[in-house]
């Protein structure tokens, strides 16, 4: 879930002694176990922004087999007009302490990639893979991931 709210742009609401406050999720997770959070402060509301129109959203992960844990995966968003991808958000997990987004790919993918990866990376906001799908339609959506 911490990719997923880097991916989606979501702030973390905080609540302490000394007040309220809003932490941006790529600031908010700061280790392995560790976070913004400070003594005495608790976590009272996780906002993430409606989805528009445009937005398209993916996830993928990695696991040795079906039902595990992932060993890594991504967390992906981003507006997509056409050809043309605006502000996408790359968000891995699974490979350091934290989830990280990958700011230089969404450099590269916003300037030069647009054309050849969106319709690869990003879902229509109303396709989804039931669980326990089976066959061809659950081999071409999986082709669909980075991995």
């Amino acid at each position: 879930l911490p990719a997923c709210l880097l991916a989606l742009g979501g702030t973390v609401q905080i609540a302490g002694s000394k007040g309220r406050r809003s932490i941006a999720a790529d600031d908010f997770f700061r280790g392995l176990f560790e976070t913004a959070l400070q003594t005495g402060e608790v976590l009272t509301a996780i906002r993430v922004p409606c989805g528009r129109r445009r937005m398209r959203y993916g996830f993928a992960e990695l696991a040795r087999r079906r039902g595990d844990y992932a060993l890594v995966g991504l967390a992906a968003s981003a507006e997509v007009d056409g050809e043309n991808v605006r502000a996408p958000r790359l968000a891995f997990f699974g490979v350091g302490a934290t989830p990280m987004r990958a700011r230089d790919a969404e450099k590269a993918l916003a300037r030069h990639y647009a054309r050849a990866l969106t319709p690869h990376l990003f879902l229509s906001p109303y396709t989804y893979m039931p669980v326990g799908t089976r066959g061809k339609w659950r081999a071409h959506r999986g082709g669909i991931g980075l991995f």
